[in-house]
């Protein structure tokens, strides 16, 4: 009798411990869903800001591939600037 109680006790220690895990676990992870919620508050904001400045490029990008294609972009003149690497100082 005496070891069938002893091992119930164990259990109920061993069970009571689960609990406290799962308690702490659950607690864990709403904090961690708050700063998630947060975080994403955040980022679309960021998003929002930076709008603005993806359609700008996008558009610009479109535009000098227009240009490209339809022979608008001239090439590049070349410099008149050079330097002699073979030159002793």
């Amino acid at each position: 009798g005496n070891e069938l109680e002893e091992a119930n006790q164990k259990v109920t220690g061993l069970l009571q411990q689960v609990d406290d895990n799962i308690n702490r676990a659950t607690d864990n992870a709403a904090k961690l869903l708050s700063h998630v919620k947060e975080f994403v508050v955040h980022t679309k904001s960021v998003q929002s800001s930076l709008q603005l400045w993806i359609n700008f490029f996008q558009s610009f990008e479109e535009n000098e591939r227009k240009k490209f294609f339809s022979g608008v972009i001239e090439s590049l003149p070349n410099s008149s600037c050079s330097l002699d690497i073979t030159q002793d100082s």
